[in-house]
């Protein structure tokens, strides 16, 4: 709310108030195309079909529930986020997009006591990171 508290300096119009949730909405997009569905293997990064489907649930969860200035669209946001940086960590067998992926779950988890659904993404994987820093050292 502190960011809409800023931008209401600028304008209290609408349109201008909901350009953070669409800013959420896009990338959410753009790491469910680009980061997520990729990963689900070489049939679904072929298929448009698949993309199309993604789009569109994605759409439909997005319009009811992010068209306002409640802060699930950053939630949802963060918790992707935290997905994918957790995804990419056992990918790589990296340990900075894990502790990326802490740092984004904070946040989101300040966002509203809802962010807690960010750090289940820690916590699910939290088994591999573990085998990752024993591993290491």
């Amino acid at each position: 709310y502190n960011l809409l508290a800023l931008m209401t300096h600028v304008s209290d119009a609408s349109l201008w108030m909901r350009l953070p949730d669409l800013a959420a909405g896009l990338v959410c997009w753009l790491l469910l195309s680009r980061e997520v569905l990729p990963r689900l293997g070489p049939a679904v990064a072929a298929s448009k079909p698949a993309y199309w489907a993604a789009a569109m649930v994605l759409l439909t969860a997005w319009m009811p529930f992010n068209n306002g200035l409640r802060p699930e669209g950053i939630i949802a946001l963060g918790s992707l986020v935290t997905y994918v940086l957790i995804e990419r960590s056992m990918r790589y067998s990296r340990l900075t997009p894990a502790a990326l992926a802490v740092v984004t779950a904070a946040f989101t988890l300040g966002v509203q006591p809802t962010g807690l659904i960010a750090v289940a993404a820690l916590v699910a994987g939290g088994r591999p990171m573990l085998r990752i820093l024993v591993r290491r050292h």
